[in-house]
């Protein structure tokens, strides 16, 4: 569902990790955080690392100017073992664990008016996952990885969640003449169950729902080192929309080693969540003019489509100097079946309190277009001076059709910046000092009274010997808090982010 990019974590091995480190540290909004990790072998062919690390982190400051109710801690642990019994194979076996708390705001639900207030909740998290992977080298240009993962996740709060995934994918990666193939299959299967005070918010409360895929990709030289065509799609049928396909194409010229440009085109889909088929929850409660209470209930419907889009992109590479590297890209994205909320016709419920209730349902009743330009630029000014320069400008547009009335979708532009900005400077110092500082600037978000704002962060390290470092960090300097996001709903209390500093150590050996 990653519609608009994708988010890509890359870990290292165990062999890249070996040793002792322990970090540490405080301050006034990271009250503490710590960490241990160890990396070993036992033998010529396995490598395992463990590890364990905790946080606390402090109430952020409501937009009212009182504590707000969002201080939060984490304590997590796990390890990844490698074994590599012949150069042609590894097998992998990873697995985390966590649990913690947080404080949250909740609107007070029920069926007595006027409308609920916030109230604050203690929130308890807690969870873990474990995942298998076997790689193999089936020949010079052919390999293969077969993957398993479980994980279960567990909140507890007014409404208590327990959900388990169990995932298994095969990938295979083969050269076929001048062809670039990879292809793969996968499946997943997510159990869910859910239980509150006021029911459960979603209906039925348990629900169990699978996603089937697969995908292949062609990488085709058009021109040798100078022209390349990159083709492929990804077929899904999942048990909220059904069967859909997701087609890609990029074409790459590099006429010189130092340019690059490079054309693509995309089709993605986010398909319809487990709350927009399935919630069912009192928004807020009123009193009618007949005596009886009113209610208004969020309701999901099981005919949401998915949200569609058409992204087409351009973008320019150059490393005019050897210290300097430029990228340049536009984008124009087409949405349709955008997801809506609208008001339905009210009924009267005769139940053990009758009541007048008001169902807002889900729908696909807008489209738009979102427009921009990002810029990066890196320059390595000197050996011991590095700057990286970024901007985005963005624009979109959403519109209802002749039946939609969500006024929140169509102002929904006004939920993102149209500009956004920031520099980032690396210095090494003599005597084994660094200077790091960073600018950013985020445009005004008119639809959530968020005004524009400047952050400045710097911090500044010290390696007295290799295994030691020495670091002080302050976030936001010239700000002593600002507002980033706010919600006129009522049904999040808005926080404003304050000026921090902590001091931070590392020890490696």
């Amino acid at each position: 569902n990653a519609v608009n990019g994708v988010i890509n974590i890359i870990t290292k091995r165990p062999g890249d990790t070996q040793g002792l480190l322990i970090t540490g540290g405080a301050g006034n909004q990271e009250t503490g955080f710590g960490g241990v990790r160890y990396g070993g072998t036992l033998g010529a062919h396995f490598r395992y690392r463990l590890y364990a690390k905790y946080f606390d982190r402090a109430k952020e400051a409501a937009a009212l100017g009182v504590p707000a109710d969002d201080g939060w801690n984490v304590g997590r642990g796990g390890f990844r073992f490698e074994w590599e019994p012949v150069p042609t194979s590894i097998v992998t076996l990873q697995g985390d664990w966590y649990r913690g708390g947080e404080e949250a705001t909740f609107p007070e639900r029920g069926l007595t008016p006027p409308l609920p207030a916030l109230n604050v909740r203690s929130v308890h998290v807690e969870g873990r996952n474990v995942l298998a992977r076997w790689h193999y080298v089936l020949g010079e240009r052919s390999e293969a990885t077969l993957q398993v993962y479980y994980d279960h996740t567990a909140r507890r709060d007014e409404n208590d969640e327990d959900t388990d995934t169990i995932d298994v994918s095969l990938e295979h990666h083969v050269g076929l003449w001048s062809h670039d193939v990879v292809w793969g299959v996968g499946y997943r299967w997510v159990s869910d169950a859910f239980d509150g005070v006021y029911g459960a918010p979603v209906d039925p409360p348990a629900r169990r729902y699978s996603i089937f895929s697969g995908f292949v990709q062609d990488q085709v030289p058009l021109i040798a080192d100078r022209l390349r065509l990159t083709v492929g799609t990804k077929l899904e049928h999942n048990d909220f929309s059904g069967f859909e396909v997701q087609p890609s194409a990029s074409l790459v010229w590099t006429p010189h080693p130092r340019h690059a440009l490079w054309l693509a085109v995309a089709r993605a889909v986010r398909t319809p969540s487990r709350s927009n088929q399935d919630l069912h929850f009192l928004l807020s409660s009123f009193p009618t003019e007949d005596g009886t209470t009113g209610q208004v209930v969020v309701q999901g419907k099981r005919d949401v489509k998915s949200e569609k889009v058409l992204s087409y992109e351009l973008g320019y590479r150059v490393r005019p100097w050897d210290a300097v590297f430029l990228d340049v890209a536009g984008f124009y994205s087409r949405y349709d079946d955008l997801a809506t909320t609208q008001a339905g016709a009210p009924r009267f419920v005769d139940d053990s309190m009758p009541h007048l209730e008001i169902p807002i349902q889900f729908g696909n009743k807008a489209s738009g277009d979102a427009y921009g330009i990002e810029t990066a630029v890196n320059w390595q000014a000197t050996e011991w001076w590095r700057v990286m320069v970024a901007s985005t400008f963005l624009r979109t547009h959403v519109e209802l059709d002749s039946s939609g009335a969500d006024l929140a979708a169509q102002s929904s532009p006004g939920d993102s910046p149209q500009h956004q900005f920031h520099v980032r400077s690396f210095i090494n110092l003599p005597w084994n000092f660094e200077l790091d500082t960073a600018l950013y600037y985020v445009d005004i978000l008119p639809n959530e009274g968020v005004p524009s704002y400047v952050r400045v962060d710097a911090r500044i390290g010290w390696h007295p010997v290799d295994a030691l470092e020495l670091s002080l960090v302050l976030q936001d300097a010239f700000d002593k808090q600002h507002l980033e996001f706010s919600n006129r709903s009522g049904s999040v209390q808005p926080t404003e982010i304050e000026r921090s500093i902590y001091g931070k150590i590392t020890l490696r050996f």
